[in-house]
């Protein structure tokens, strides 16, 4: 489980905003006494839409479908001076407009499966003068079924340029997030810290012990496994990118397991405080797993049956609620079960992450037939798709949008990578700070810095409308934020480093021990240690033991 659980958090570094791009548009189509709107793709090269239907002409809407109009039209008498629509196919979408305008048509629209951006060459653009659009055959079918003496328009609507509101509760989401994880993730590995320095006391440095049993597994990640991450997550997002509509169900499984994983652990310190229970499932001699509780494995029962309620309502409007639920829960537990040893790692995997994010949502336009970026067109799922990958903290858009027409509901989304990796920089923070004992000054300025990153991505934002890779601006806050912190405390070097048990350090209030020429430190002894237990003579060192932690040996600056 725990393998799904850290492949999971790293291979899918994602971030996207849904807006709707400068192509979408809207037929209006006029039956009877209503007015309904209808989703269209159009490509303003051919002819601009007009952005309201104030002192607009409707035109009489004709299907001529199945006809696809590649070159001479079967019935030019229908065509003059209506808005047609025709079946893709057979010739280019200049082929099919240049048809209508020449008999005088006022647009076109072509259907298809899917909606995609009618394009042809510079010098064709020019040649068109009526507009060109691509509708679903969905909708197509739909105008079809309201009659024949309708009549239609062509227009593109503005959105009022404003930052939605939804994007409040995405950073209170997604601060908390890393801050209640990050915490958790310093304090359990401080105490696990305590747990091997006693260890090392009673001189038992590597050898297996009852405690080990009660502690979490963890991971700490190294150079190398660095390198590997970066090709998995650039691995399985080309995977993603051509082969979408299948890998997107392993994806699906996979976050229901890795979330159910998430919620059973950062519910079991609450469930533990349940006086009832506690009976130990008896395991076989043979049996290798540790005792389960009955109430911790109710309470896996029950975050099983939560994700698969989420798996099969998963297309239900409020399914974002519990989505987003797992996600928190999924990026708590990573936070705490991942380690990055030192700051020079968090430099590493930040900054290769930073150049990725940047490469597959700004350069990869350039490269992609529908001029849109990998990273975004795997998180929205493209044009067409039936699924949507469910590694995202998702809101919908509280202000009305007339598109909302094209997808529904229209969600705002930010990918678990931009939680999860500058979180796991914030947790290191705040484990050093535990180390070193600094008042928590590192994990309160880069928890600040993560939010302070957030805001400027929606920022950008706002003033871009385009889909942020968040990682642009986070990464700079946070690495940025701790570099200068410990550049001013002069303790950049050891925060490079990181901290090592039974190493020396200069700022943590420890005791050194001195056995056959090696130095091992004691942190954070109770008091009854300190006198009830006397270090023997023999192995005593020549410094005097602090009576408290509140009496520090002065520090050692880089």
């Amino acid at each position: 489980m725990e393998g799904y659980l850290v492949s999971g958090s790293l291979l899918f570094m994602i971030f996207a905003v849904t807006q709707v791009t400068a192509d979408l548009g809207l037929v209006n189509v006029q039956h009877g006494s209503q007015n309904t709107d209808f989703c269209v793709m159009y490509n303003p090269e051919f002819q601009e839409l007009p952005d309201t239907l104030e002192n607009i002409k409707y035109s009489p809407y004709v299907d001529l479908r199945p006809e696809v109009l590649c070159g001479s039209a079967a019935q030019p008498g229908l065509i003059a001076d209506s808005l047609v629509t025709v079946s893709r196919g057979n010739c280019t979408f200049y082929d099919k407009s240049k048809t209508v305008q020449d008999n005088n048509g006022q647009g076109i629209l072509i259907s298809s499966d899917s909606l995609v951006v009618p394009s042809a060459n510079d010098s064709e653009y020019k040649d068109i003068t009526i507009p060109v659009a691509v509708i679903s055959n969905t909708d197509a079918d739909a105008i079809k079924k309201l009659g024949d003496n309708v009549a239609a328009v062509l227009y593109a609507p503005e959105e009022s340029v404003r930052i939605d509101y939804n994007l409040i509760l995405i950073w209170t989401m997604a601060v908390g997030t890393v801050i209640v994880g990050s915490y958790w993730a310093g304090l359990t590995a401080h105490r696990l810290d305590k747990k091997k320095l006693a260890r090392l006391r009673r001189g038992v440095e590597d050898g297996k012990t009852d405690d080990d049993d009660d502690e979490e597994p963890s991971m700490d990640v190294n150079a190398v496994m660095v390198v590997i991450f970066v090709v998995m997550i650039v691995s399985m997002l080309l995977l993603l990118y051509f082969f979408y509509d299948y890998i997107v169900y392993v994806i699906i499984v996979l976050f229901c397991i890795a979330a159910a994983a998430g919620i059973h652990a950062c519910l079991t310190p609450l469930v533990e405080k349940i006086p009832f229970g506690m009976y130990k499932i008896p395991k076989s001699k043979s049996s290798k797993c540790a005792q389960v509780e009955v109430r911790s494995l109710v309470l896996a029962l029950l975050s099983l049956t939560f994700c698969a309620l989420w798996f099969v309502y998963r297309h239900e409007e409020w399914s974002w609620i519990m989505q987003d639920m797992m996600g928190v829960a999924f990026s708590i537990h990573l936070l705490k079960s991942i380690r990055l040893p030192n700051f020079k790692i968090c430099f590493i995997l930040l900054g290769v992450l930073f150049l990725y994010d940047i490469f597959f949502v700004f350069i990869t336009p350039y490269f992609t037939k529908s001029g849109e970026s990998v990273m975004v067109q795997v998180a929205t799922g493209g044009g067409g798709a039936k699924e949507q990958i469910p590694i995202v903290l998702k809101v919908p858009r509280f202000a009305f949008s007339p598109y909302n027409v094209c997808n529904g509901v229209q969600f705002s989304l930010l990918g678990f990578g931009d939680i999860l990796v500058p979180g796991l920089l914030v947790a290191y923070a705040c484990r050093f700070d535990f180390k070193v004992q600094s008042g928590k000054v590192y994990y309160i300025a880069t928890s600040i810095a993560y939010g302070v990153g957030l805001v400027i991505c929606f920022v950008a934002l706002f003033f871009m409308q385009i889909g942020q890779p968040a990682l642009l601006y986070l990464v700079p806050c946070t690495v940025g934020t701790m570099a200068v912190i410990g550049w001013k405390r002069r303790e950049l070097k050891h925060l490079w480093n990181g901290h090592r048990i039974g190493e020396s350090t200069a700022n943590s209030p420890i005791d050194s021990i001195n056995t056959d020429d090696r130095e091992v430190e004691v942190n954070n002894r109770e008091p009854s240690d300190r006198h009830d237990n006397p270090i023997p003579s023999d192995t005593a060192s020549n410094d005097s033991i602090p009576a408290n932690d509140e009496e520090e040996r002065p520090l050692i600056r880089d």
